[in-house]
């Protein structure tokens, strides 16, 4: 049997992006890149003579190679037995990964050896998305604010101009700086921190902004104008029950003449382990210095979520929308092929969790549920409330069993008339 000859490749790619604790990785369709496992992906070396530049090679056959980089770091939840796991960061998205030809491209058993990559950049393009949830023990935590969510008990404090900072903590490991407890000893009882953080700093998306995208927090936090701005939150973690978040609020100090510069007003502290499920909407009292209440944050939404919504990656625009591009009903099969005939690149999914944790594609976010009772004869000819015994559930409360069991009717006459045929029996 004739021997399958092997190439050396090698890869090299420019990163601007990455972060101090951030690592260049390389994950493609062979079974030394991990098959596109995230999780068995190569992860690459940095050049010591150029800053920047990450490198590694692999050994592959004469197949074709396609692969992509991406942009991770790791997280450790300082639970016993468990390990540090792998966080993606950024990926290049492209419609089509890049690829490599080893039987043709090799030189002496060596392929691609002399070729720099630049993260994002490839055939005249650039496209770079944020990373996605692999683990089930990663979790995004979302924190909202808008509108008018700050009240004070003086009017001379509601009349000011604020700034806003959202600061992540582990509630096991005491802050530098923290004023001290009561028992010293008692806050770090029989805990030893990880070598790894078990979170991310929390970053900030203005979407009332000309440039929502997250960015880092300046020191002092970012001005909030009531009834204007939408502020979004975003902190990742492997321990959500031992995550809290410090809220700080900050006034423009007037011997700075940096109008970034401010002076800590009042603070507030949100926990994410003390909401009932995956979502809320949370009052918390803000405090002053001394520790007295001054106020309240009102209406704080606090979101955790499993997956990560895709943004706006500056692919095509040509989106299947289905009210657009299909005259079916949204997500069925017939939709689906509309979409594809009208000649859509993407189709948009209505995609929700169940109250088990399974993703489901279904567009409303409730559903009318009938109780199961005899119907009058008179009631198919009369459509009032009084006489629909109907009960809104939200989809995320239902576990996706009790989701198939429903009897899906799209319209009022056919619902009526399905129950006739039911005998009244439906639910």
């Amino acid at each position: 049997m004739a021997r399958v000859p092997r190439s050396s490749l090698h890869f090299s790619v420019d990163v601007s992006a990455a972060r101090p604790w951030e690592y260049v990785f390389v994950t493609g369709s062979t079974p030394s890149l991990g098959l596109w496992d995230p999780t068995k992906a190569v992860q690459l070396s940095p050049d010591p003579q150029t800053k920047g530049r990450w490198s590694g090679a692999v050994d592959v056959g004469s197949e074709p190679v396609q692969f992509r980089y991406f942009i991770g770091y790791y997280l450790e939840s300082g639970k016993e037995g468990s390990g540090k796991e792998l966080i993606v960061s950024k990926w290049e998205s492209f419609l089509h990964p890049r690829s490599i030809l080893p039987a043709i491209e090799s030189a002496s058993g060596v392929c691609h050896a002399h070729v720099t990559d630049t993260f994002g950049h490839n055939a005249a393009k650039e496209h770079v998305s944020e990373g996605w949830l692999i683990g089930e023990n990663q979790n995004e935590i979302l924190l909202r604010l808008h509108g008018a969510p700050f009240k004070f008990y003086k009017n001379r404090h509601a009349s000011r101009s604020y700034r806003v900072k959202v600061t992540p903590f582990d509630l096991r490991v005491k802050e530098a700086g923290s004023a001290e407890d009561d028992d010293v000893d008692d806050s770090q009882e029989g805990f030893v921190p990880p070598s790894l953080p078990s979170f991310t700093d929390s970053y900030l998306a203005v979407l009332s902004s000309e440039d929502p995208r997250y960015h880092d927090q300046l020191e002092t936090g970012e001005h909030f104008r009531v009834d204007r701005d939408y502020f979004v939150f975003r902190t990742r973690s492997v321990a959500v029950e031992f995550l809290g978040f410090r809220i700080e609020l900050f006034v423009h100090s007037e011997d700075s003449e940096d109008t970034n510069a401010g002076e800590r007003f009042a603070i507030s502290y949100a926990l994410p382990s003390t909401m009932p499920g995956t979502f809320g909407i949370a009052s918390l009292p803000l405090l002053a210095k001394s520790n007295r209440p001054i106020g309240q944050i009102m209406g704080l939404t606090v979101n955790e979520e499993f997956l990560l919504a895709a943004e706006n990656s500056g692919l095509n625009d040509l989106v299947g929308q289905m009210q657009k591009m299909a005259a079916g009903r949204e997500n069925t099969i017939h939709s689906l092929n509309s979409a594809a005939k009208n000649g859509a690149d993407y189709v948009e999914f209505d995609v929700q969790l169940t109250k088990d944790k399974v993703a489901v594609i279904f567009h409303d976010f409730h559903v009318l549920v009938s109780v199961a009772k005899r119907l009058s004869p008179h009631l198919a000819t009369v459509n009032n409330d009084s006489n629909n015994d109907y009960h809104e559930l939200a989809v995320k409360e239902l576990k996706l069993k009790q989701l198939q069991l429903l009897h899906v009717c799209y319209l009022l006459d056919d619902f009526f008339t399905f129950r006739q045929q039911m005998g009244g029996l439906l639910t």
